[in-house]
């Protein structure tokens, strides 16, 4: 079982300190369970529970507790109330964090303030209230007063953070507020570029980001490149006017950059919108390779002998490039050619040994992954942090990014441990073990398992469609109706069994108890909302993400039928 929690020694420091930044709520409701009296106790821990009615009491009692600061983090109310965890996990709270916040504006707080984190590296960084609000809480009309209020959005924080999520509603406002610059917006563009983020990304080129903007020295075309974002991308960034022969500041041009990322998609378009491919050197051949052009690759390897061993050695996270882009045929090529499967990178530190096994379970690249387990790739190779590449897998199957949730990485773990990987050394987690129906490591993984472990196993079994592995997940106490821990987390289970196609899947949690009412937190949407959804963008004339071929059939229209069915006979 979980460790029991101590008694706090200081119940009011204590709940401040659980109350803000990310995580969950639970700690901070235990304390106030247990010590109801913190809620009141000064206008720091009303500002956190957006109790309006204590907030404007306290600034009656003395208006200068508008801006003294307290608390274990000596930090002001407004911060206190912008970096709320009630202000991002409980909605019911939302308009009195709205009135809290106007009556300490209206008496003096400044829409300004935050404080430093010392811990941040290399130094410490300026965190401000609309950081809190629109990159942490991403609320949009805590945003929006801010703002109002004369809070400035180009800290470089606000820009970085605001885009992590898939809610763009306190995007919208920032840009809407006509106080961005274009390096602002240009990062919000990158950043949503690494989220994959089709809305997000299509909105704000519609929106007046710059295509050709140089943030940081490189431009947005390069940005979608290093970040393998999918070719509709890169026609958006064409309608609105990219130019693939633009450089960045080292001289690189995008034409160049796609040729280095395997990404023979990307080339093939830009040569279709009039785009001369004339490159020379190592660049000319790692476009034949990302085209998987085998006759002219070989010929300029023949060309230059010392080619092969000197690319490896100058760029030794090529191969995983090329790997993460999916691009078999290329991979496979460059195999062919001599280049080692367990050529890992060096740097960055934080993926120094990461080879293109890792990079494809990673991704979701699963033809890679089989290509390069079949041509003798280290299953055990290390990187950063004492990963193998099906601890990679495992941590997928519970962790939402750029690249996850993705259908393909169950079969991938599945290949690795077929081909011999050490499941011991990958570190089995309860939503692996579920997922792969080992029944063995659940009965001893279970004993220690947290709530939050067992919903996360219910997220992923659903997503994926396991029958089984949902029975087993529901059968160890996972809620069917709790929010998803881990994959989709501000969805249900049943949003995510519909992602699966599975209509076999939905119907088990239906049974299961699964309300077909409950909605999501971004979009506010059902699960018929989302088959239908699924229905709409599926169709020949799309190119959504989503649609790569999968392991599996999808019964999108199946799902909807029958959740229609349910939604009008059952109660809201």
């Amino acid at each position: 079982m979980p460790e029991t929690q101590i008694p706090p020694q200081d119940p009011r420091a204590e709940f401040i300190n659980a109350s803000v930044w990310h995580g969950s709520l639970d700690r901070a409701q235990e304390i106030l369970g247990a010590h109801p009296e913190v809620a009141s106790s000064d206008i720091h821990t009303a500002a956190l529970l957006g109790d309006h009615e204590a907030v404007a009491r306290f600034l009656a009692e003395d208006p200068a507790n508008a801006t003294a600061k307290g608390g274990p983090r000596n930090w002001d109310a407004l911060t206190h109330l912008c970096f709320s965890k009630f202000l991002r996990l409980d909605p019911a709270r939302s308009e009195g964090f709205l009135n809290s916040a106007t009556a300490l504006l209206q008496a003096g707080a400044n829409p300004n303030t935050g404080f430093f984190e010392e811990n941040h590296q290399p130094k410490p960084e300026w965190e401000c209230a609309l950081y809190g609000a629109a990159g942490v809480a991403h609320h949009p009309e805590l945003t929006k007063l801010l703002l109002d209020r004369g809070a400035d959005p180009n800290d470089g924080e606000v820009a970085y953070h605001s885009p992590e999520t898939l809610d763009n509603r306190a995007i919208h406002v920032l840009v809407e507020s006509g106080k961005l610059t274009q390096d602002t917006i240009g990062l919000i563009l990158a950043r949503k570029f690494n989220w994959h983020d089709d809305n997000g990304v299509h909105w704000l080129l519609e929106h007046g980001a710059d295509p050709n903007w140089p943030l940081w020295g490189s431009r947005p075309l390069h940005y979608a490149l290093r970040h393998g974002t999918p070719i509709h991308y890169f026609e958006w960034l064409l309608d609105h006017g990219a130019d693939p022969l633009r450089p960045d500041r080292n001289g690189t041009v995008p034409v160049a950059e796609a040729a280095r990322q395997g990404r023979g998609d990307v080339l093939e378009l830009f040569e279709k919108r009039g785009v001369v491919i004339a490159l020379e050197g190592d660049d000319a051949f790692l476009a034949a390779c990302a085209r998987a052009n085998e006759l002219e690759a070989r010929k300029l390897a023949q060309t230059d002998p010392a080619l092969v061993g000197r690319m490896q050695s100058q760029y030794p996270g090529m191969l995983a490039d090329f790997a993460g882009a999916g691009n078999t045929a290329a991979v496979r090529l460059m195999l062919d050619l001599g280049f080692d499967p367990g050529m890992a990178r060096i740097k960055p530190d934080w993926v120094a040994g990461e080879t293109a096994l890792h990079v494809a379970a990673a991704h979701g690249r699963q033809s890679v992954a089989e290509l390069l387990i079949e041509r003798g790739a280290p299953l055990e190779a290390k990187r950063h942090g004492g990963w193998t590449p099906l601890r990679v897998a495992f941590l997928c199957l519970e962790q939402q990014s750029e690249w996850t949730p993705n259908e393909y990485t169950l079969p991938i773990a599945e290949a690795l441990i077929k081909a011999g990987a050490g499941v011991e050394a990958a570190e089995l987690t309860l939503t692996a073990a579920v997922c792969l129906g080992r029944s063995d490591d659940i009965a001893r993984l279970a004993k220690e398992a947290s709530t939050e472990e067992k919903q996360k196993a219910l997220a992923a079994a659903a997503y994926n469609g396991g029958l089984d592995a949902i029975d087993t997940a529901i059968a160890l106490g996972a809620d069917p109706n709790a929010p998803n821990v881990g994959l989709n987390p501000n969805a249900t289970a049943l949003h995510n069994a519909v992602c699966s196609g599975s209509l076999a899947a939905v119907r088990k949690l239906v049974e299961a108890g699964a309300r077909v009412h409950a909605k999501d937190g971004p979009y506010k949407a059902t699960a018929l909302q989302w088959a239908e959804y699924f229905v709409r963008e599926s169709g020949a004339d799309n190119i959504e993400y989503f649609q790569r071929e999968g392991p599996r059939p999808k019964q999108y229209a199946e799902i909807a039928s029958y959740l229609r069915g349910k939604e009008g006979t059952s109660s809201p």
